[in-house]
């Protein structure tokens, strides 16, 4: 066995099995971006920060909604994610 990947410890009278190192989630990631209960990330839509005044109201209540990644993306997030 490999000391960096399992690591032995004991609690009281029994012995765990742990897998070392755990990975931690990307805190920024995890903030924006949610998982769906079907597995698919969701993010907020871009340009809705400032400068909003020369865009119309449709294009603003379109910008509120958030929408679903691309597939292309979703390998990278899920990793930023530990998923």
């Amino acid at each position: 066995r490999n000391n960096l990947e399992t690591t032995t410890t004991f609690v009281g009278q029994r012995t765990e099995v742990i897998k070392m190192p755990k990975m931690k989630t990307k805190r920024s990631a995890a903030k924006r971006f949610k998982v769906t209960g079907t597995g698919k990330i969701t993010r907020r839509r871009a340009f809705k920060s400032h400068l909003l005044t020369k865009k119309n109201p449709k294009r603003k209540r379109r910008l509120r909604q958030g929408t679903v990644m691309s597939p292309a993306d979703q390998p990278r997030i899920r990793k930023l994610l530990g998923l």
